[in-house]
């Protein structure tokens, strides 16, 4: 079983293979995406390290700081020749600011589809306790994450 994106190229569709059949998910998502923070994040000889993963909770100290990594979780394919990620931090009160970042070369230009990762580290200024969000988008599909701070 896995996941894969099929159709032309700009207009495939998010769908899950097994050996006996292919399911249509567009009823529940536009594409096949992947994301989460942790407390640390590395590449170590092309393995992803991860420490404190998949964080919803923080604990900020005197210097009101989130400080942690994202995580994106790839696929490319031979189409996507320079893809970026957006990142948007929505504060409790609805605020937001977004920021664009390049992914890794390593990853652009396969023949093959590559799944693979990315981590960047992130330092989020929190001024108040609340739910915050992280909004992800990539060319074919975004996710949200939410961050819950407590100073």
């Amino acid at each position: 079983m896995r996941f894969a994106r099929l159709g032309p190229v700009g207009s495939e569709i998010p769908v899950l293979e097994t050996d006996d059949a292919v399911y249509d998910l567009r009823s529940i998502t536009d594409d096949i995406t992947g994301a989460f923070l942790a407390e640390s994040a590395t590449e170590v000889d092309g393995k992803l390290q991860v420490e404190g993963g998949a964080l919803s909770h923080f604990r900020v100290g005197f210097d009101r700081v989130a400080a942690l990594s994202l995580v994106a979780l790839t696929q490319f394919e031979p189409h996507d020749t320079a893809p970026r990620l957006t990142i948007q931090f929505v504060t409790p009160s609805g605020d937001s600011q977004a920021e664009q970042i390049e992914m890794p070369p390593v990853f652009i230009g396969s023949a093959e589809p590559e799944p693979g990762f990315a981590c960047w580290p992130l330092w989020l200024p929190v001024e108040t306790d609340g739910r915050y969000s992280l909004v992800v988008t990539a060319d074919h599909g975004s996710v949200t994450l939410p961050l819950t701070v407590q100073g």
